[in-house]
């Protein structure tokens, strides 16, 4: 189901599948007064953060965080096709793990969305005038 906003809507996609969709004027963290804004925002400082921090305080290379991300990945895919209960926390790792994948360049900005994030504009619905 896609999730849309005033401004249209962000879906992340894994293997062709859709996996989750946020609102482009949603707030992902509501309890915080000192952060609001687009959750595509959140999730490049989210996965900026979590990039660093694997290299600095566990020391994975570049290929480590990849395998790591690509199994949280294929993880949340195999629990939404089996249609089992997925959180929203896990819906914001996915989010932060596909976002890590961008900036590692595992994932390609490219139009054809098999794995990776679109961005689409609102639905406008046609008025059909009454005869």
């Amino acid at each position: 189901m896609i999730r849309e906003g005033k401004d249209g809507s962000l879906c992340m996609y894994w293997r062709g599948k859709l996996i989750c969709s946020y609102p482009l004027n949603y707030d992902m963290e509501p309890t915080r007064k000192c952060r609001e804004g687009r959750p595509d925002e959140f999730f490049i400082s989210q996965a900026d953060n979590i990039i660093l921090q694997m290299m600095r305080i566990t020391g994975f290379t570049i290929k480590e965080q990849i395998n790591h991300y690509k199994l949280i990945c294929n993880d949340t895919y195999e629990r939404k096709m089996k249609g089992e209960g997925i959180w929203s926390s896990d819906y914001e790792l996915f989010g932060v793990a596909i976002y890590a994948l961008r900036k590692l360049r595992f994932i390609d900005d490219d139009l054809h969305v098999n794995d990776g994030i679109a961005f689409f504009p609102k639905y406008k619905r046609k008025n059909k005038s009454i005869i």
